[in-house]
């Protein structure tokens, strides 16, 4: 079984690392860079792992070209969701009874993918093994976490996708519908991110800090709002408590969006706080939501990424 991984990042590095090491074959597609060249130099580095070793993991390949990538059952894909549709030319590696999962941030990649690949061939969830970048081709995958996915599209079973992942070593729960578990993620990513962007925190500070949480608090209060509005119901005090809880095992954790701002690369506050701002019913809906969002957007701005079409 061939896994190829869209996007070979931090979190990308962890959980293949984590499937090679249960024995099964994985290869990378990336931008070109330092971090694909030494991928595919040197294969996987965690340092540490999940066992506190530095161990290396070969990968079978790592590419930005999909003519230098084997034909593939999975492609797990973990781009910044800004990036979604750029993965297109990596249809052609996909075999004809192939999935491709999308474990991304924040909303709208499965909407983006789905012309692409057919929903009949899609899954999406959630990963919150939290992973941080140390050097290319080095990755801290020390952190614990689940995934939780399932097939896009409603009855489309793709157990062998859910079959295959709990063998590979990952926490992971297979479901019928993706959805609820997409949207109490968002509400986490919505109430941590932005708030660690902003202080530049990793995540147990912003616990220790009575402004951070009333700002986390508000924020996730919006976010659980919006999904209501979505037809997605959450239950609030178990999202809520997960979410601390999920911070709490990722307490040295930089999240995804202040590694962003850390590596001067664009954030995901459009599929984050934007995604919450979709539900909004007029101007002044959601105002912390709102206002960390343009926070986040002035430093993109600043950054060079102005352009939100980029």
């Amino acid at each position: 079984m061939l896994i190829t991984i869209a996007g070979c990042g931090a979190l990308g590095c962890s959980l293949g690392a984590r499937m090679i090491a249960s024995g099964l074959d994985v290869q990378a597609y990336g931008r070109p860079g330092s971090h694909l060249e030494a991928l595919a130099k040197d294969g996987i580095i965690l340092a540490p792992d999940w066992q506190g070793k530095r161990q290396t993991f070969p990968l079978l390949a790592a590419s930005n070209s999909p003519s230098k990538l084997q034909p593939t059952e999975l492609i797990i894909v973990l781009v910044k969701a800004h990036q979604t549709a750029a993965i297109a030319p990596i249809r052609e590696i996909l075999k004809p009874d192939g999935v491709c999962l999308t474990l991304q941030n924040g909303l709208g990649n499965a909407e983006t993918l789905a012309p692409l690949f057919g929903q009949e061939n899609l899954a999406a969830g959630i990963a919150t093994y939290g992973s941080t970048r140390k050097a290319p081709g080095v990755v801290d995958g020390s952190s614990q976490g689940f995934i939780i996915a399932g097939p896009w599209l409603p009855g489309n079973a793709m157990n062998w996708v859910g079959e295959l992942l709990a063998d590979s070593g990952l926490n992971s729960t297979w479901v019928k519908d993706p959805r609820p578990a997409i949207w109490n993620k968002l509400c986490l990513n919505a109430m941590m991110n932005p708030v660690a962007a902003l202080t530049g925190q990793p995540n147990g500070k912003l616990l220790e800090n009575d402004h951070c949480m009333t700002l986390m608090r508000a924020l996730f209060d919006e976010a659980a709002t919006a999904a209501d509005r979505a037809g997605v119901m959450i239950d609030r005090q178990a999202a809520w408590d997960k979410g601390i809880d999920t911070i709490k095992k990722t307490a040295k954790v930089r999240p995804s969006m202040l590694q962003d701002l850390d590596h001067g690369a664009r954030t995901e506050t459009d599929a984050i706080s934007g995604g919450v701002l979709a539900q909004a019913q007029s101007e002044s809906d959601f105002p912390q939501t709102r206002a960390v969002h343009a926070q986040v957007k002035a430093i993109d701005a600043r950054n060079g990424h102005a352009d939100s079409s980029e």
